[in-house]
């Protein structure tokens, strides 16, 4: 069965489609993904909404999800906003997801069916099973400063490198 990874879901080649993490996770991920390209100093979250299209709320939100797991803390006064508590090399991707979804995200059916278990599988069960601990493992190894590092395709051929005054 030939997949393909878009976004937070995978698509499989037949149609099937299962989500990995939710929206505010994927939003998470983007707003710190971009915090994280200068991970020293503080970040304001709506300059990093705007030049991400991150929602507002949603960020707002999931910042202080993030700030109450122990990734970021707030920081009052002038030039404030939120700075990381450690260094974004040492920030996982799986970190990241269980401080916004629960540590029991990936524990639950991928496709979304509550009674499937090992005991009742839904179609897809065994196929999970068989995955989830090499891409746990996967998230685990990669950090906020591998995704930070990622330059949009558009950079790569020239675009979008003028700088933006706030």
């Amino acid at each position: 069965m030939k997949t393909i990874k878009v976004d937070n879901s995978i698509y499989f080649k037949e149609g099937l489609v299962f989500f990995l993490y939710s929206k505010s996770c994927e939003y998470a991920v983007r707003v710190l993904t971009q915090a994280a390209k200068n991970p020293e100093g503080c970040f304001r979250v709506t300059a990093v909404c705007r030049l991400t299209k991150v929602p507002l709320h949603y960020a707002r939100k999931a910042i202080e999800q993030l700030a109450a797991y122990g990734l970021l803390e707030a920081v009052r006064g002038p030039g404030g906003g939120y700075r990381f508590l450690k260094p974004v090399s040492k920030i996982t991707i799986l970190e990241l997801v269980k401080a916004i979804d629960g540590s029991e995200a990936f524990d639950r059916c991928v496709m979304g069916l509550p009674e499937c278990g090992d005991r009742t599988p839904c179609p897809l069960h065994e196929t999970w099973v068989r995955v989830k601990s090499g891409y746990l493992d996967e998230l685990h190894k990669k950090t906020l400063a591998d995704l930070a590092a990622v330059r949009p395709q558009a950079a790569r051929r020239g675009y979008g490198s003028r700088k933006r005054k706030d």
